[in-house]
């Protein structure tokens, strides 16, 4: 098996074995959808409702989104970190960049698999899109744009936060924070002039704006988010946060002192036996 392949079935080892971490990102969109269908949506006229429920399913697809990159991603970081398992690779021939590529893609195979089940949940409670073929694809490019942006961000957060529980939430904070911020769970319209500036320079919530502008329109959408310095604009951010994510992740996590091998106090044990605080510990299993 290839480096390449390994990482994605690494990678999805850690979705399948960390089960409440799985469950929270997949039912919060679920449930969130479900629940805000029938209760604040529920009075809305037949005419209207099936766009309301339209614009809820993209904002919960986004929201799937953040949090499996946001959240879900960090954390299998944190906790490769903790077992030890990026001090493996390193004394193997391992090259950082295929680990990483290899890490993306399980969580864009991920991500795009969360959409898919709100997107399907959308559809059973009424959602209704309009656009053709064209504007299909255009959404799933946007998707994809919207994907890289929460990698990046993920990948920052995975480097700097070290525990999986400190990542876990963390992840969810930010998460539903910049939901609220960025104009993908408040209509654009009902946004500050400081928060409609920064809703169209975010790339998740541009991308946004622009898949409820191709499926549902421009009432929907609150602006027309499809010229060409916007789109230009929310790829070139996008693109630099998945750049500066890879860089900070392949400097603070594949550094030879990014990770200590001397946890808790088993290590503090053997570091006073081998007679020092700075003596080399390896543990059972990390070298």
């Amino acid at each position: 098996m290839s480096q390449f392949t390994a990482t994605i079935a690494k990678t999805s080892k850690f979705f399948v074995r960390n089960r409440a971490l799985l469950l929270g990102i997949v039912a919060w969109p679920l449930a969130l959808t479900a629940i805000m269908a029938e209760t604040e949506l529920a009075a809305f006229s037949d005419t209207v409702k099936p766009l309301a429920i339209g614009d809820l399913t993209i904002a919960m697809v986004m929201f799937a989104i953040m949090l499996a990159c946001i959240m879900n991603l960090p954390s299998s970081i944190a906790r490769d970190r903790e077992i030890g398992l990026l001090v493996k690779l390193r004394s193997m021939p391992v090259r950082p960049l295929i680990d990483t590529l290899g890490r993306l893609v399980a969580y864009l195979v991920f991500a795009f698999g969360v959409s898919g089940l709100v997107i399907i949940l959308g559809l059973g409670l009424g959602a209704q899109f309009g656009g053709g073929a064209t504007e299909l694809l255009e959404s799933v490019c946007f998707l994809l744009m919207a994907i890289a942006s929460a990698a990046g961000i993920g990948l920052i957060m995975g480097s700097f936060i070290k525990s999986v529980q400190g990542t876990a939430f963390i992840g969810l904070a930010v998460s539903v924070i910049l939901a609220y911020l960025s104009g993908i769970w408040i209509p654009y319209g009902e946004l500050s002039a400081p928060l409609q500036a920064f809703s169209r320079l975010f790339p998740i919530s541009s991308a946004s704006s622009s898949m409820f502008y191709l499926l549902l329109g421009q009432d929907v959408a609150g602006y027309d988010p499809l010229t060409m310095s916007q789109v230009v604009t929310g790829v070139v951010l996008s693109a630099a946060l998945l750049v500066i994510g890879v860089t900070v992740y392949h400097r603070t996590s594949w550094r030879t002192d990014s990770v200590r091998t001397d946890h808790g106090l088993r290590g503090r044990l053997l570091r006073r036996r081998l007679g020092g605080r700075d003596a080399q510990v390896t543990q059972p299993g990390t070298g």
